[in-house]
């Protein structure tokens, strides 16, 4: 089963030193990237599957759309795989913060 993940909750999670941050792959096609996550990976959900090097199997995932609905089904593809993806973004990027969200053009520099 897959976990959803409050914002709040991943916010403590990568504040945790303690704990192993995770990879945050954004699932949402190119052009719905106004507002991205500062350090995170995108593939669009419709890649998800096969190989990908910036990939760890080691490393927990948490996965992120625009609603949360794709990112499920990023999260369960992942797991299938043998992926660390428990856990997906409630809300999606609807419920990012400006903490996390910033847009692409600052993103890309």
């Amino acid at each position: 089963m897959i976990e959803q993940l409050p914002v709040t909750a991943l916010r403590d999670w990568l504040d945790d030193t303690q704990r192993a941050a995770p990879l945050i792959v954004d699932v949402r096609e190119p052009g719905e990237r106004e507002r991205v996550l500062v350090n995170s990976v995108a593939i669009p959900l419709r890649e998800i599957r096969g190989d990908h090097p910036e990939l760890d199997k080691s490393r927990p995932i948490v996965t992120i759309c625009e609603s949360g609905v794709r990112s499920a089904i990023a999260a369960s593809v992942l797991l299938r795989e043998g992926y660390i993806a428990r856990a997906v973004v409630g809300g999606g990027v609807n419920d990012l913060d400006p903490v996390f969200a910033v847009s692409a053009a600052i993103a890309n520099g």
